[in-house]
């Protein structure tokens, strides 16, 4: 991941306008290696945005070469707006870590997606 200077706060209000104008958000995640997307609507977009500040880790912009190779093949997926990560690990006794990462797409203002 690559890191940046984006406020969380800000980037996740910039998040709820495109909600609002798209009626819909794709969320890319991938759960213990399990690909998945899902769609977030405005409706559900406080419980959501709690859930990234609360239970995630901001990771900030995701550089293209990190870019989930299921969001790069979605046909969501939009050339030239940025991607941004969060990312959770839980530690289980005698197992190893689970990581869950989640990908999201967001138009926001003055942000560049990076090429590494």
């Amino acid at each position: 991941m690559v890191q940046s200077h984006i406020d969380e706060g800000m980037l996740l209000d910039a998040m709820e306008e495109e909600v609002r104008e798209r009626g819909v958000a794709t969320v890319y995640m991938c759960l213990e290696g399990a690909e998945l997307i899902s769609g977030v609507l405005p409706k559900d977009m406080c419980g959501f945005r709690w859930m990234l500040t609360e239970d995630l880790n901001f990771k900030g912009l995701v550089s293209e070469a990190e870019v989930f190779p299921f969001l790069l093949s979605s046909f969501n997926y939009r050339p030239g707006v940025p991607v941004f990560g969060w990312e959770t690990v839980e530690a289980v006794d005698g197992e190893p870590d689970r990581v869950y990462s989640y990908q999201i797409q967001i138009n926001y203002p003055g942000a560049m997606m990076p090429s590494l």
